[in-house]
């Protein structure tokens, strides 16, 4: 599954989605092939490995072998392929962390975040080689203008139809 940080986003700020299995309790997990696709338009995926060329995504430790970490902020899409050989995680648990920056507003419509699920690009979970069934939850993001605000005073006390300044 694909889970944001929160519902809303604002402009020229940055929020998280977590790439995570949703394999049943017990059930061991070998590798992974999360392909995800978003819109350039209203999203970038930021760095978080200034140091290797490219952009990267931010690996996840359950899955210790990466094999491919690519992002194309010009076509909106993210390849990412983590393994274990030996002693592989079961269940449930987070396989990367994509950190995208908001460029512009969506509107009233949030812009989707998905899986790509065909062709070469196809996301699954797998053990020993073998492909698991099962469902793959999208995310999106609601991209606003609007800035969270909060006055506060510039003392800690004031009282009822006092002035004060706010910072």
């Amino acid at each position: 599954s694909l889970t944001a940080s929160g519902p809303k986003a604002y402009v020229d700020t940055t929020f998280t989605v977590t790439i995570q299995t949703t394999a049943a309790v017990g059930q061991l997990v070998s590798a992974v092939d999360a392909f995800v696709d978003f819109d350039p338009t209203y999203l970038e995926v930021v760095d978080a490995d200034p140091d290797t060329e490219g952009v990267q995504i931010a690996d996840g430790v359950s899955l210790t072998t990466h094999l491919n970490n690519v992002v194309d902020n010009d076509a909106g899409t993210i390849d990412y392929s983590a393994g274990k050989l030996s002693s592989p995680p079961s269940g449930s648990f987070p396989v990367a962390t994509i950190t995208f920056r908001a460029k512009a507003d969506t509107g009233a419509t949030p812009t989707p975040i998905t899986f790509s699920l065909s062709g070469t690009r196809t996301s699954m979970a797998a053990y020993s080689g073998s492909a698991y069934g099962g469902t793959h939850v999208d995310s999106s993001a609601a991209i606003t203008f609007d800035v969270p605000l909060s006055l506060l005073p510039a003392a800690n006390d004031v009282t009822v139809g006092q002035v004060f300044p706010v910072t």
